[in-house]
């Protein structure tokens, strides 16, 4: 259920950025014919129901399709990668304030908010759909006894405004207190819905919807595109006709407006937003052609934009498994006097009887050497496991340690600080790939091992611009250069 609701959260994710790129770009298009408009509601319905779409050097969007990643119930420093700071920062601050993590849980708390909140996602999303049923059948008993007037359309005492219902077979109902005279308007409106297959459309617009029910602006977003696609359907009846009727058919609107209809079933096809739509209607004339051509071609560009996913960066040179932790390139691309590509198998040489990878320990708030010695040594002397851990870390101060940093786990009897047995780091300059679990104090370390951590951090950060040394992103490219022989270093 959790790796189903991760799925589902990615996608209204990725949906929600298209559906204020659409919001926006209704505002230039709103003296476009509608038709448009309701067009790009489709991005947003393809992003709510596909977790993967092509790739595209034109795309527009923020965001990998995947910002929380399935991991993130069993990593100890969870984050969501949306692609954008100003969401990112707050969201993952937040999480780690929500969720703090200790040696005395045996699970993680962010599985267990997913778990439940996949099963309330669940629950909200039956109940949804068990309402539209509902309210399905039951109208459909109240049209039960409606009177055939012509071809597929009925008339019946039993409601007070005209709809579509049905799916096979779709089939328009009228209201026996509406004017004859409005007829005519009223059946070519509900015809051109059915021509659009728009009761189809809205019908599975609702599903989605229930799927993303959890998501505020899915709501908004679905009573957008049921006004977009009322005003646009208003439009294509108004072109059908010669003469002016837009007297006669805001006229209609207005009469159907007095009725105060009983809530109709979300499925089924009523007229809704009738004060907009007479505004809509009195406005209108016939768009010009290069009106027409401009509009489809910004949605178009849009529809490239926003369906489409950044061309990912070649991945080749990442490790494929914990046993390839840190890969180099070259930086000749960036960097003039770059060397060539080298790789090192892992930050620091293990025993030859270890066949595994060394733990990663990323030190929480509230943590000290005591906590994660028993947590990784129970049954070694803690004192013993705490020297351990600080001689390969290389840790001077037994009772300070910095929230989210990094330690190396290796099994007791590795006596040896890793960074003075490590292989040599590769001639710089070179460009550095983050890894997962990586930070600038790890990166500094390895690249740096004689020169005052502080110093080199500062380094890192400067020639980069990075303006928080705390919040890197893997996959993210840092050029690492020489220091400079000012700096002291920490051993002569």
């Amino acid at each position: 259920m959790t790796t189903l609701f991760i799925a589902v959260l990615n996608m209204s994710i990725t949906a929600s950025i298209v559906a204020m790129a659409v919001m926006l770009t209704r505002i230039p298009l709103r003296k476009a014919p509608k038709l448009f408009s309701y067009a790009l509601w489709s991005a947003v319905l393809f992003r709510l129901v596909f977790p993967f779409s092509f790739e595209s050097v034109f795309s527009l969007m923020p965001a990998s399709s995947n910002a929380i990643p399935q991991d993130i119930i069993t990593s100890q420093s969870p984050a969501i990668h949306t692609g954008v700071p100003f969401v990112d920062l707050p969201m993952n601050a937040a999480m780690y304030n929500a969720f703090p993590r200790t040696i005395y849980e045996s699970v993680n708390p962010i599985h267990v908010f997913l778990e439940i909140s996949g099963y309330v996602w669940l629950v909200g999303f039956i109940a949804l759909l068990l309402y539209a049923v509902i309210g399905y059948v039951r109208l459909k008993r109240r049209v039960y006894f409606a009177t055939l007037i012509r071809d597929n359309i009925y008339e019946t005492d039993k409601i007070r405004t005209p709809f579509v219902l049905g799916f096979i077979s779709p089939k328009i109902y009228f209201p026996t207190t509406l004017d004859p005279t409005q007829h005519d308007y009223i059946v070519k409106h509900e015809q051109t819905h059915i021509k659009r297959r728009d009761y189809l459309v809205k019908t599975f617009a609702y599903i989605v919807l229930a799927l993303h029910w959890f998501n505020p602006l899915m709501w908004v977003s679905y009573l957008l595109m049921s006004k977009d696609m009322e005003m646009s359907c208003d439009e294509a009846v108004l072109k059908q006709t010669d003469r002016d009727i837009r007297g006669n058919y805001s006229s209609s609107l207005l009469n159907l407006s007095m009725e105060k209809a009983s809530l109709l079933n979300p499925i089924a096809f009523g007229e809704s937003n009738v004060v907009e739509r007479v505004v809509n209607v009195l406005r209108f004339k016939k768009p010009a052609k290069w009106v027409v051509v401009i509009s489809l071609v910004a949605v178009l560009f849009f529809f490239l934009g926003f369906m489409s996913n950044r061309v990912r960066e070649d991945v080749s040179a990442l490790p494929a498994s914990s046993d390839d932790m840190f890969t180099w390139e070259t930086a000749s691309s960036v960097h003039p006097a770059a060397s060539s590509a080298v790789e090192y198998p892992n930050i620091i040489p293990l025993p030859d009887d270890y066949t595994r990878s060394p733990n990663i320990h990323i030190v929480q708030s509230g943590e000290n050497l005591r906590m994660i010695a028993q947590l990784h040594f129970p049954d070694d002397d803690v004192y013993e496991a705490i020297e351990h851990i600080a001689a390969i870390n290389l840790i001077h101060d037994l009772d300070v340690l910095h929230a989210y940093r990094v330690l190396i786990i290796v099994p007791m009897g590795y006596e040896s600080p890793p960074f003075a047995t490590h292989m040599p780091p590769p001639e710089l300059p070179v460009i550095h790939i983050v890894q997962t679990g990586e930070n600038l104090h790890v990166i500094a370390r390895w690249y740096f091992p004689f020169i005052y951590v502080s110093d080199s951090i500062l380094h890192i950060a400067t020639t980069n611009n990075i303006r928080n040394p705390s919040h890197l992103r893997v996959g993210q490219r840092l050029l690492i250069e020489s220091m400079p022989e000012t700096q002291q270093p920490l051993y002569e």
